[in-house]
C-alpha cells in the first residue's frame, strides 16, 4: 500500500521521509507534496478512493488479523500468516534507507 500510495505522489519512500521530517505538522507535508507536484494530492485522493473496491479482500483480512472482524477460530491461523508473510517480505526486501 505505501508504495502504491507514494507512486501516486511521486515519491520515493525516503524523500517522504525527509519531507516528513522536515515539517512540523501533517498540513504542512500535504503543502509540501503540493509544491512539489500540484497534481500529486488529487492522484492520490483518487487512487485511495479506489483501494476499498479494488481490495476488498485484502482489507477484509487486514481487519482479521488486526481484531476488527471477529471469528475466534479464524484469527489465529490469519495472524499467523500474515507474521510469515511481513517477515519474508521484510527478509527478502529490506528497507534501502
Amino acid at each position: 500500500m505505501d508504495r502504491g500510495l507514494l507512486r501516486q505522489l511521486g515519491l520515493s519512500h525516503k524523500r517522504f521521509a525527509e519531507l516528513v521530517s522536515n515539517a512540523p505538522g501533517d498540513d504542512d507535508v500535504v503543502r509540501a507534496i503540493g509544491e512539489r507536484d500540484a497534481a500529486a494530492i488529487e492522484r492520490a485522493r483518487a487512487w485511495s478512493a479506489r483501494l476499498p473496491d479494488e481490495h476488498r479482500l485484502f482489507f477484509w483480512f487486514v481487519d482479521l488479523d488486526d481484531g476488527y472482524r471477529g471469528s475466534k477460530w479464524l484469527r489465529p491461523p490469519v495472524n499467523f500468516l500474515a507474521n510469515r508473510i511481513a517477515r519474508t517480505a521484510k527478509r527478502l526486501w529490506p528497507r534501502k534507507w
